[in-house]
């Protein structure tokens, strides 16, 4: 039986894009005719129509206390809003293409981060918008190889996700562009559309234009070394009670063979995670890019949203939306893919 849904919202014109405020009490949706509304998720009506655009609406986002909103539309232009005002606060031309998306950084909500299909992931401190100035501070050229840029989210108040046409994922710290991403995640044969993050920040959604969806490490470099050290101190700690017994048949004291032989077999097994690991860890070394923890079940057609959410009983429920009209709904327990494998064992 296909579910029934809640609540229904009828727009004028075609919908591109829509943000729900983190009560879940309104949502706003951007049109093809440049309109953005804002809807009552307890009435299902239209409560608020906000101007500012002059071109269809591509993406929008709320700001962390709900009481802003931006969205971008296809002709670069940015608006600010307040949400009991029609009028924008702010209003700025940040980009020469289609902004795809907006994410305003969580920790203070100033900073926007954007992308565009002018190739570019761009930030903008909205506390120096003005008539004079876009606000931008930060500027990631070419963040899809000279191709569009689909999605761009802040992961830290450091570090920002993009994904585009260039088939890939990247990872990129803001206090160091120069050297390029921090980390790409290759796998995809396809442009990556769609991007989200976990809300602990630990693990990356992505599906393509071929109806691809998987779930990546962040930072699986990072969980490399700290197992690693991990690994190294379990393993010393088993050669250390391994020896004391051996010290004591050296000198002729009393020991049980049958914990020698115990401990011995215990230092084995960490001796061979530590070579594990360590193998590991040089493949990373030399190709620094993740691979995919897993792929999901999905369609052979166009990913267009991925969406991720942790239920109370300790398992996430991750979402996707595809060009066949369907919603398919995983549930998963994330912590048993918080762990480090080699490409064989993927």
């Amino acid at each position: 039986m296909i579910p029934k849904p809640i609540k229904s919202f009828k727009a004028d014109s075609s919908l591109y894009t829509m943000a729900a405020s983190s009560d879940g009490a309104r949502v706003v949706t951007g049109l093809e005719d440049g309109k953005v509304v804002e809807w009552s998720v307890v009435d299902g009506v239209a409560t608020t129509m906000y101007r500012g655009h002059d071109a269809a609406v591509f993406s929008s986002k709320f700001r962390p206390d709900d009481a802003c909103f931006a969205s971008g539309n296809k002709v670069g232009r940015i608006c600010q809003h307040d949400v009991n005002v029609a009028e924008p606060v702010l209003s700025w031309k940040a980009h020469e293409g289609i902004i795809n998306s907006v994410d305003y950084e969580k920790s203070a909500g100033q900073l926007l981060c954007t992308a565009s299909s002018d190739s570019t992931v761009k930030v903008s401190d909205t506390r120096l918008v003005g008539e004079d100035s876009t606000g931008m501070v930060v500027e990631i050229e070419d963040a899809a190889a000279s191709e569009k840029v689909f999605r761009a989210l802040w992961r830290n108040e450091r570090e920002i996700v993009s994904c585009g046409d260039d088939y890939c994922t990247k990872r990129w710290d803001l206090r160091n562009l120069r050297d390029g991403p921090v980390c790409s995640y290759f796998g995809h044969v396809s442009p990556v559309r769609a991007l989200e993050l976990s809300p602990c920040g630990r693990f990356i959604v992505t599906g393509t234009t071929t109806g691809s969806v998987r779930l990546w490490l962040v930072d699986e470099q990072g969980l490399v070394s700290e197992k690693l050290a991990a690994a190294q101190k379990f393993h010393e700690e088993d050669i250390g009670r391994r020896d004391e017994v051996v010290k004591k048949c050296q000198n002729g004291e009393a020991f049980e063979i049958t914990e020698l032989k115990s401990l011995s077999a215990e230092a084995e097994k960490s001796q061979v995670e530590l070579d594990r690991l360590k193998k590991i860890k040089s493949n990373h070394d030399v190709m620094p890019y993740t691979q995919a923890t897993i792929a999901l079940e999905s369609p052979s057609m166009s990913i267009s949203s991925v969406a991720w959410r942790d239920l109370p009983d300790g398992t996430s429920c991750l979402a996707f939306g595809a060009y066949d009209q369907k919603v398919r709904l995983f549930n998963l327990k994330a912590d048993a893919y918080y762990v480090v494998k080699t490409p064989k064992e993927k």
